[in-house]
């Protein structure tokens, strides 16, 4: 019951909109989801991609960062994000793909070390819900200074037909080693996702 509390809060209470900020962050990390087995994007990839143009168009971010290799299918969810940003009319030279993360943390730690390669300090994360959410904690345990930003939007719009070529570096989920990854398990970041002050992500009065 608590986690569902908790959950219930943080959807209806973590809506921005880019005005609310009045320094633009550095970089907006995009975490990926599947693409479609046509290598289409999919309606996940295109409600994180809208909202992510959204927030650069309105002034709120500089650089996005798409995350995401090719897991369950052998298209890129990096760059079939890159794709629907751009057809969102965000230029290409904002957006870096970083195409080797296969899970939440992977997309985490290897977006946070484009960003520092970088020199990017001042970062968000548009996801859905609770995985924006997973996504700042762990990079602000990692020493980031990092600001959830959901999506504010779930309404079914149309996606339009935008496909990506296969890659061939995708290897199926079983044949790939995990033991090598940032962290082993998801749920003390879930739960501290879970758990903090929903107050704590609202923008403050003074500049952030």
């Amino acid at each position: 019951m608590v986690w569902l509390l908790a959950a219930t809060a943080h959807a209806g209470l973590w809506t921005h909109t880019a005005a609310e900020f009045d320094e633009p962050f550095e970089a907006l990390i995009v975490p990926g989801c599947p693409t479609e087995a046509d290598g289409s994007v999919s309606a996940c990839q295109w409600r994180r991609a809208s909202w992510a143009a959204e927030l650069f168009h309105g002034g709120a971010v500089e650089n996005i960062v798409a995350s995401g290799a090719a897991v369950y299918t052998p298209y890129a969810e990096a760059e079939a994000l890159a794709q629907a940003l751009e057809h969102l009319g965000v230029p290409s030279d904002r957006i870096l793909v970083e195409d080797d993360a296969r899970h939440t943390d992977e997309n985490a730690a290897f977006s946070l070390q484009i960003c520092e390669d970088r020199g990017w300090q001042r970062l968000a994360v548009a996801s859905d819900g609770l995985h924006a959410v997973v996504v700042e904690k762990m990079l602000i345990e990692w020493g980031a200074d990092a600001f959830a930003l959901p999506v504010t939007d779930y309404r079914t719009t149309p996606v339009p037909e935008i496909r990506v070529e296969p890659t061939d570096r995708w290897r199926p989920p079983h044949e790939v080693d995990e033991r090598s990854r940032p962290a082993a398990s998801l749920g003390g970041y879930l739960w501290k996702a879970l758990t903090a002050p929903v107050l704590e992500h609202l923008p403050p009065e003074s500049n952030r």
